[in-house]
């Protein structure tokens, strides 16, 4: 049984997220391959180790290049900020290794057609962590529609409620520069969007009315 060394960008919430799946994945699945935890990367070096360490990475690193590079790598995970999937799924897909790239796949539609472009190009995997796609009542409603048990779906209504910014005293972040972010609606309305296009097909116009609830933020905490 051939090994797949799996490569994790990001010690973040998702980072420690996709780490927890990883290390689970050989107890739930029965796995075609042996799946080993290479190798860890994250901006801060203490960090990168210090969480390689706890969550079983056989490697760290402080530069995320460095773990493209990584021989043992064959799949590379990113969990890191939306406005460094782009460069760094490129760099992996450039260097021939599957991605598994958490969304939304990018912070504009020209770097996500880049990114599809080069997988397509490469040949390997690539996975998009849309993972409440997965639920099961997902997969039921999917069955039930194709079934045409529910008959002619004719409109869709969803809602993403997310409240760990509700807080006018939580500290700025990347998530709220568009830059960064991608804005509101790639960061999570991305979730909604791609159940919608699962449930009942692509969407062909759009409509949207935002707003800042809370135009200002501490720098940090206190």
């Amino acid at each position: 049984m051939r090994s797949l060394g799996i490569g994790l960008i990001g010690t973040g919430f998702m980072g420690r997220a996709h780490a927890l799946a990883f290390n689970n994945a050989r107890a739930v699945f029965e796995l075609p391959f042996n799946l080993t935890l290479a190798a860890l990367a994250d901006a801060d070096t203490k960090r990168a180790q210090r969480c390689a360490s706890a969550w079983g990475f056989a490697q760290a690193h402080g530069d995320w290049q460095q773990l493209i590079d990584n021989p043992h790598v064959d799949l590379v995970a990113i969990t890191t900020p939306n406005h460094l999937h782009y460069p760094m799924a490129m760099a992996a897909l450039a260097a021939g290794k599957a991605v598994y790239c958490e969304k939304p796949l990018a912070t504009s539609l020209q770097q996500a057609d880049a990114m599809r472009l080069a997988a397509y190009e490469a040949g390997v995997v690539t996975r998009v962590g849309y993972n409440y796609q997965h639920n099961p009542m997902i997969a039921l409603a999917r069955q039930m529609i194709d079934a045409g048990e529910l008959g002619q779906i004719i409109s869709f209504q969803g809602e993403f409620s997310e409240d760990f910014m509700a807080d006018p005293a939580s500290p700025w972040s990347w998530r709220c520069e568009v830059e960064h972010a991608g804005g509101a609606l790639a960061d999570l309305g991305s979730h909604l969007l791609a159940m919608a296009r699962y449930l009942v097909g692509d969407v062909s116009k759009v409509c949207a009315d935002s707003q800042t609830v809370h135009a200002q933020r501490p720098a940090s905490p206190g």
